[in-house]
């Protein structure tokens, strides 16, 4: 998270309210109603930013919250993260020899020689293998409902912490998932497709036993778990370096591999079709466009002993001789180079359509309310319980309002602020929102607006879309008031709404006024560095120059063109001179 954020700010110092925003979004992924020690994530000597080693200390010194996990998830993770426990190391290495066992008996059953009883207990063998997957795959997809997406998909964890760049839409998306969310993003990853799949036979044959499907055919689909064995390599690779590079090579080329096989195929059906047509009648090899193509096929894997009889058969086994040569050196080096091009076009007109749609969102924006949509902008937590579920602080809904407190002119504005998760959610409709009035009055004698003081008011109007007619709700909010200390995260919780679902109302009496007074030590007050400095009189000395040099070339055209007037004058003159002359 900390890396992230430093690419996208482009430096090695991050905001301590990123930080601790990302850090606060992560938690309301896995545990909401989770508190952690706010101070704790800042600089050591209190300022503005923090650097890495800032970071680090919450480690070292054991400030990192820990998250309790309910036995689904602890199932779900032995079965799924062989680095979270020893048996987890354990029920990985029993499904890696399982497979291993199961492929080897597949191999074993398609050859002859083998008595009816070796037979049988292959079929055995097999059947447990199969029974193993199945009970591995269902537990998990049990489990998977009882498990956050963060918890098993770090690469969609981080791309909802700092939802920036290409990621930017992300940011009105709830952090908060159904059960029915979980199960399908886990059950469409690349992994459980092929365990589902390997699986699907054995399903199937249970399903319709009496109806006398051709299952044979599925049954080699159990080969395809044979990719879960490159899973292992990443096991073995902290000690092999090898396997772990054959692993890595592999995955990251899947897309090229599927592109050749598909590239193999087409062109295999078209020669195929070709010499069907043209030597169909005369050469038995080729008598139906199945065995023609799978003719075809074989050329590309180096089987090259037929002869044709016709010309167009032997010009189209020559390209196909031609084509398997350049088929592998395109993507290496043309292929590359072009699909290098067109992805570099495709992303420039994508870039140029968010910049136009930005700014189309931007123009329609008052001036005023840019911060309504900075995820850069200080917030406020807002959570929302029910009058039960506020007695033990339990099923929170979650929401996050921006703060204008950086600027430094007066501002006031009705912002609705969505709720994911906890009790307001009505089964249909739409998302529900709390509309809360935000007045910032700064002061006037603060001329430092990373360091804002002044008063802020937040006033809870009505909610949207909430469940319970009868229901009474109030409001918890975390007011930054300071950047450090006790009320960085100063608490204020409403009254009961005087309403309740779906649009609940609460009332004059719903203020929260917060006195905000942002410091930082006196050894880290926002100064320029050397380098900075440096940088800032050589941009003052250039800019000087720069006005010398606007002033010199406005005197020169002056001048020049006076000289140009006075010449002009010069010759009409002469020309009425000349005149005079003429008629004397």
């Amino acid at each position: 998270i900390f890396r992230k954020i430093g690419n996208h700010e482009g430096a090695p110092n991050v905001p301590v309210v990123l930080f601790r925003r990302c850090f606060r979004r992560l938690l309301d992924m896995l545990e909401p109603s989770m508190h952690f020690d706010l101070e704790a994530f800042g600089s050591r000597t209190e300022g503005f930013k923090m650097n890495w080693k800032d970071a680090r200390v919450l480690i070292d010194k054991g400030k990192m919250p820990k998250i309790p996990l309910s036995l689904p998830q602890i199932v779900f993770l032995a079965m799924d993260d062989f680095t979270t426990s020893t048996l987890a190391t354990a029920w990985y290495t029993l499904t890696t020899i399982v497979i291993v066992v199961n492929i080897v008996v597949i191999i074993l059953q398609s050859l002859s020689g083998y008595t009816d009883e070796s037979q049988s207990w292959f079929a055995l063998i097999n059947d447990w293998c199969v029974n193993i997957f199945i009970l591995e795959y269902f537990t998990k997809a049990f489990c998977s409902m009882y498990c956050p997406i963060a918890l098993f998909d770090s690469a969609w964890m981080l791309d909802h912490v700092l939802p920036y760049g290409d990621h930017e839409h992300l940011v009105a998306n709830s952090l908060h998932t159904t059960k029915w969310q979980r199960l399908s993003h886990w059950a469409c990853t690349v992994n459980n497709v092929v365990d589902f799949v390997s699986i699907t036979p054995k399903l199937l044959s249970v399903a319709v036993s009496g109806m006398h499907l051709p299952l044979a055919s599925l049954r080699m689909l159990r080969l395809l778990r044979i990719i879960r064995v490159f899973r292992a390599f990443r096991a073995v690779g902290k000690w092999v370096t090898t396997l772990q590079v054959l692993s890595e090579a592999f995955m990251s080329s899947l897309g090229s591999v599927f592109v050749l096989v598909l590239y193999i195929g087409l062109f295999s059906m078209v020669a195929g079709a070709v010499l069907y047509s043209e030597e169909g009648e005369t050469d038995d090899r080729f008598r139906t466009v199945p065995s023609a193509i799978a003719y075809v096929t074989e050329r590309f894997v180096g089987d090259s002993f037929s002869i044709t009889e016709t010309l167009v058969g032997g010009l189209v086994l020559a390209s196909v001789g031609v084509f398997k040569a350049t088929i592998f050196l395109l993507p290496i080096e043309r292929l590359k180079t072009a699909t290098t091009a067109a992805e570099a076009k495709f992303q420039e007109n994508a870039r140029f359509r968010e910049q136009i749609e930005r700014e189309t969102i931007t123009a329609k924006m008052p001036k005023h309310l840019e911060w309504v949509n900075d995820f850069s902008c200080p917030s406020v937590r807002v959570r929302v319980y029910d009058e039960a579920g506020f007695q033990n602080f339990q099923d929170p809904a979650i929401g996050t309002l921006h703060i204008p407190i950086h600027s430094m002119e007066g501002t006031e504005a009705l912002v609705a602020v969505p709720l994911h998760g906890g009790r307001v959610k009505t089964m249909f409709g739409p998302r529900p929102e709390l509309e809360i009035n935000v007045c910032w009055d700064p002061d006037v004698e603060n001329t430092n607006a990373h360091l804002p003081k002044g008063d802020l008011s937040l006033q809870i109007v009505r909610g949207t879309s909430f469940a319970g007619v009868d229901t009474r709700w109030r409001v918890f909010l975390e007011v930054p008031e300071t950047l450090y200390g006790a009320r960085a995260t100063a608490d204020w919780t409403s009254p009961s709404s005087t309403t309740g679902g779906p649009t609940p109302q609460w009332g004059e009496g719903a203020t929260c006024i917060n006195v905000i007074e942002w410091a930082v030590s006196d050894k880290e007050q926002e100064t320029d560095t050397p380098e900075e400095s440096f940088r800032s009189k050589v941009l003052d000395l250039l800019e000087g120059k720069k006005e010398k040099g606007a002033a010199r070339r406005r005197v020169l055209d002056m001048l020049e063109s006076q000289a140009e007037q006075l010449s002009e004058l010069e010759t009409r003159v002469a020309e009425v001179a000349e005149h005079m002359v003429n008629a004397h």
